[in-house]
């Protein structure tokens, strides 16, 4: 065989791998990447190309930054480990789409660099959403961390670790003594976000469905979580009302995705009583 014959084909799979998105200039680029999210659902070589814009060395950070967002907004899973890669970027852009994008897609595997973001970052809001984020993911293994950050010096670390410390409280993960000596903290930031808390904490149904009312953005996407493991139907018209009334996308789409959980779990609860057996009626006493 030709040595022209095996490398046309190396050629070939090397230039596969160059996204047109790397090549273009931003302007190009970041137009292509809106159109992609506009779609709504992307191709798996526009995925591809997204990832490789990421990553590539030569990428704008403009064009890094909404290739992040767009690979969250399209629930590219498949992208995971280059957004967690991009979490570690120097750039502040790029490293806080990566982890929106992470916090949008409820990636478990994200769970040790949003600790490290929450623990470390410099940046005070990056470290805030991260902590966020480890209630949202809604594993046991977010914990231990939450607790350490519940005394972290900074009353906006302390304030996010309550209302993800609430969204996992349970019988088992009994955060009520923690609550209570926060609720006597110093900022009364903190001390509003342990009121909060407690009302998820203590599955107050009512009390929740007013937070998704409150001005702070933060309270309204934990209530909106709240509804996706202990709404009812009885909940679903006002569920409805506020997804349509939301301003901030990861909220009005958390409520999206509540609506649909509670819409399962009334669908099958119907099965469940149609399938059992019918209940024997009493039988009238015989007269002796």
């Amino acid at each position: 065989m030709k040595k022209g014959a095996l490398l046309f084909p190396l050629l070939l799979s090397f230039s596969s791998v160059q996204s047109s998105l790397v090549s273009d200039s931003p302007d190009e680029a970041v137009q292509k990447i809106e159109v992609i999210v506009q779609k709504k659902k992307a191709k798996p070589q526009e995925i591809k190309d997204l990832i490789a814009a990421l990553q590539h060395t030569d990428t704008s950070i403009r064009v890094k930054e909404r290739a992040a967002w767009a690979l969250g907004e399209l629930e590219a899973k498949s992208a995971v480990s280059a957004l967690i890669e991009a979490t570690q970027h120097k750039g502040l852009l790029v490293r806080s789409a990566a982890v929106h994008a992470l916090i949008h897609l409820r990636s478990q595997a994200a769970l040790p660099s949003l600790v490290r973001i929450a623990e470390s970052d410099p940046i005070l809001s990056m470290r805030q959403d991260a902590t966020l984020a480890l209630g949202l993911l809604q594993t046991e293994k977010a914990i231990p961390p939450l607790v350490k950050l519940s005394e972290d010096p900074n009353p906006e670390i302390r304030g996010a670790s309550v209302l993800a410390m609430a969204s996992l409280h349970s019988k088992k993960n009994n955060f009520s003594q923690i609550f209570e000596e926060m609720s006597a903290d110093a900022s009364p930031y903190v001390q509003e976000r342990v009121k909060r808390g407690w009302d998820v904490a203590k599955r107050s149904n009512g009390k929740v469905m007013a937070h998704l009312e409150a001005t702070d953005v933060d309270v309204r996407l934990f209530a909106a979580l709240y509804f996706q493991r202990h709404g009812g139907s009885k909940d679903l018209k006002s569920l409805e009302t506020f997804k349509n009334s939301e301003a901030d996308e990861e909220t009005r789409d958390q409520l999206k995705k509540s609506i649909t959980a509670i819409k399962k779990r009334s669908a099958a609860k119907a099965i469940e009583q149609k399938a059992a057996p019918p209940k024997p009626k009493p039988t009238a006493p015989t007269e002796k």
